[in-house]
C-alpha cells in the first residue's frame, strides 16, 4: 500500500501502529482538488484494488505526522479538539495507561496540564518529546519510503481459471500497483512480463512491448488484452505475477491544443503496438540510421520496444536531404547484373535515367567506391543499381 499511495506524494511514512501509513499531503492538496478530493481518491483507489468496503480502513489528517497517527486510532471527527484524545491513541503511553489511570487520567488535555517538570520525572524526556512532537512543538523527523528499482508483485485467483475476463481484472490490479510505482518515479516501462502459474513450477509468460516509455494503465491493459485474446493458456492459473525491471524516465512534451502533428504520432505508435501484440514481438521493427555512407549499413532494424542501438539514432520522421533519391526496397545484397551490349542487364537491357552518384567510403577499412545510377527497365521499373571499379554491374535496390 505505501508503494501505492506513493502517486499522490513522495513523502509516504510508516506510522507507529500496525498497518497504518503517513502521506504528506499539503503541497499536492491543489494538485487533487483540495482534501476531500484526495481523501475520496484514496478511498476509490483502496477499493479498486480489491479492498472490501467494511476493510476498516480508516483516514485521518492532523497538523503533524504523530497527531495524524494518533487521529487514526481515535477514529473520532477530524474537527475534534486533540485535548479530548484519549491516551491509549498515543503509542508512547500503552506502558503507563494503568497509572495515569489511577491518576484520574485519559485523555490528553488534562495530562498537558500537569507540572512540566513533574510530568517529565513521571514519563521520562523521550515520551514528553513524542507529545511534542505530535504538538508541533518540535520537529518530528520521518524516513520516507524508497519505491524499489524493480517491480514484481503477484495476486492470488480465487480459484484456477482460463477466464480472460477473470485474467484481466487480476492483471488490472497488479497493473494499478505497477502505475503508482512508475508515477512515484515519474518514468514509463516499455516492457511488463506477465507470468500466469497454473501449477508449482509450471509457468505462461506474456510479454507487454510498448513503442515508446509510458505509464498509461489504459494503454498498456489494451495491449495485454489482445495478447491474452491471442495466446491460449496451457492451462488454466491460479497465480498472475507482473515484473517489470527495466523504466526510463518520461519525456516532457507539449500539448497540442489544436490535436496536431503530435496526436497523429501518438495514434501511430499506439497502432504500431496493436500490430506487435497481435502478430508478434518480431514482427512489427523500426529503423534506426547509422551514420554511415555505406547504404547497406545506414540503417538497422530493431525491435520496436527495444532501445537505439549504440552508434545509430531513432527515426521518426524522414530527415530533410539534399541526397538524390533512395529506393525504399533495398536488397539484403547487392545482385551482380550481366552485361551486354556494354549495358548492364536486368530482364533486358536497363536505360541510365540519373547518375552517376560516387559514393566512396571506408578507405581506412575496407575501401568501398561505388558508381550508382537510377536505371529503368524494359517495362519502366525504376532499379537503383552501381558498377564497381572494375566495371561490374550490381542491382542494389528497387524503387516503389
Amino acid at each position: 500500500m505505501g508503494q501505492w499511495a506513493l502517486q499522490f506524494t513522495p513523502d509516504v511514512c510508516l506510522g507507529q501502529w500496525p498497518n497504518s501509513l503517513l502521506l504528506e499531503v499539503s503541497p499536492s492538496l491543489k494538485l487533487w482538488g483540495g482534501l476531500q478530493a484526495l481523501l475520496e481518491r484514496l478511498r476509490t483507489g483502496w477499493l479498486s484494488l480489491g479492498w472490501p468496503e467494511d476493510a476498516g480502513i480508516h483516514m485521518a489528517w492532523g497538523p503533524t505526522p504523530r497527531a495524524a497517527d494518533w487521529r487514526v486510532a481515535w477514529g473520532a471527527p477530524s474537527d475534534a479538539p486533540l485535548a479530548d484524545l484519549p491516551l491509549r491513541c498515543i503509542p508512547e503511553l500503552q506502558s503507563q495507561l494503568s497509572s495515569l489511570e489511577r491518576m484520574g487520567l485519559s485523555t490528553l488535555g488534562p495530562l498537558l496540564r500537569l507540572p512540566r517538570a513533574g510530568l517529565t520525572r513521571r514519563l521520562g524526556p523521550t515520551t514528553l518529546q513524542a507529545l511534542d512532537a505530535g504538538l508541533g512543538r518540535r520537529p518530528d523527523l520521518r524516513t520516507p519510503l524508497q519505491p524499489p528499482k524493480v517491480f514484481e508483485q503477484a495476486i492470488e485467483l480465487a480459484q484456477p481459471s482460463h477466464d480472460l475476463a477473470c485474467l484481466a481484472e487480476g492483471c488490472r490490479r497488479l497493473l494499478q500497483g505497477c502505475v503508482a510505482w512508475l508515477q512515484a518515479q515519474q518514468c514509463g516501462l516499455r516492457e511488463a512480463q506477465f507470468y500466469f502459474h497454473s501449477g508449482h513450477r509450471e509457468q505462461h509468460l506474456v510479454r507487454i512491448g510498448l513503442a515508446d516509455p509510458s505509464c498509461q494503465i489504459t494503454r498498456i491493459q489494451s495491449l495485454l488484452y489482445q495478447r491474452l485474446e491471442k495466446e491460449a493458456l496451457p492451462a488454466a492459473a491460479h497465480l498472475i505475477r507482473l515484473q517489470v525491471s527495466s523504466i526510463e524516465p518520461l519525456a516532457l512534451e507539449t500539448l497540442d491544443f489544436f490535436g496536431g502533428a503530435h496526436r497523429q504520432s501518438d495514434q501511430l505508435r499506439m497502432l504500431c503496438e496493436r500490430l506487435q501484440a497481435r502478430l508478434g514481438d518480431h514482427q512489427v521493427l523500426r529503423i534506426h540510421l547509422h551514420d554511415s555512407h555505406q547504404p547497406e549499413s545506414a540503417s538497422q532494424l530493431a525491435a520496436l520496444q527495444a532501445p537505439a542501438p549504440r552508434g545509430t539514432q531513432s527515426l521518426t520522421a524522414p530527415p530533410p536531404s539534399a541526397l538524390p533519391p533512395r529506393p525504399l526496397w533495398l536488397l539484403e545484397a547487392p545482385v551482380a547484373l550481366p552485361i551486354r551490349g556494354n549495358k548492364p542487364f536486368y530482364e533486358g537491357p536497363l536505360r541510365l535515367r540519373a547518375g552517376p552518384e560516387r559514393i566512396e567510403t571506408d578507405w581506412w577499412t575496407s575501401p568501398l567506391r561505388r558508381d550508382y545510377f537510377v536505371a529503368e527497365t524494359q517495362d519502366q521499373r525504376l532499379l537503383w543499381v552501381f558498377r564497381n571499379p572494375s566495371h561490374e554491374w550490381f542491382l542494389h535496390g528497387l524503387f516503389g
